[in-house]
């Protein structure tokens, strides 16, 4: 699945000078993300018989929030410029979605549809790494860019579909894979000294 979104967050943190030129430091970052990606695929559930028995699949995946707790580590090789990687532990809330839908006609005896609506929402662990750069633009104020990979761990469950014929109920097992993210980030920072 593939998608994109723009989001907005608030981050926090705080540097140390280790040594002239070099800084390190800690961060924390939390934002709300927009971010949904979705696909659809169509066929037949015996091509034999195509156009009859048709079915549809649709999937979707959102990363509704996500957030971190990262080192940062830089040179600065001038006196307003920073230029640093990051990289820690991350969290991210997800919302998965799945409907399928067949169906049933001759040589079916009891023409229908089927139906199945599956919905899993999960928080789910991770790491995030990136790179990045900062220009103090003014003596408490500093603007950055900053482009950082997100990966998630798997989730998913199981759905269920009411079968026609025969009348019986389908389990269906539903997963998602490893989630990847990537973002190019934009913010403004206020430095307290």
């Amino acid at each position: 699945l593939r998608g994109s979104s723009a989001d907005i967050g608030v981050e926090a943190g705080y540097n140390w000078n280790a040594s002239p030129g070099f800084v390190v430091g800690v961060a924390a970052d939390a934002e709300w993300s927009g971010l949904k990606a979705s696909r659809s695929v169509n066929g037949f559930l015996l091509p034999a018989f195509a156009p009859l028995l048709p079915y549809t699949i649709t999937q979707q995946l959102n990363n509704d929030w996500r957030g971190s707790l990262r080192l940062r580590a830089g040179w600065t090789p001038m006196d307003n410029l920073l230029l640093y990687a990051t990289g820690g532990p991350a969290l991210g809330g997800f919302t998965y979605k799945a409907t399928f839908w067949d169906r049933l006609d001759p040589p079916f005896y009891t023409p229908d549809n089927e139906t199945e609506n599956a919905k899993f929402s999960k928080v789910r662990a991770g790491w995030t790494l990136g790179a990045g750069a900062e220009w103090r633009f003014a003596r408490n104020w500093s603007v950055a860019g900053e482009y950082r990979h997100w990966e998630f761990a798997s989730f998913g469950g199981t759905g269920t579909l009411p079968l026609v014929q025969p009348t019986s109920t389908a389990l269906i097992n539903h997963s998602t894979g490893t989630i990847r993210i990537d973002s190019l980030r934009v913010g403004v920072n206020y430095h307290f000294e």
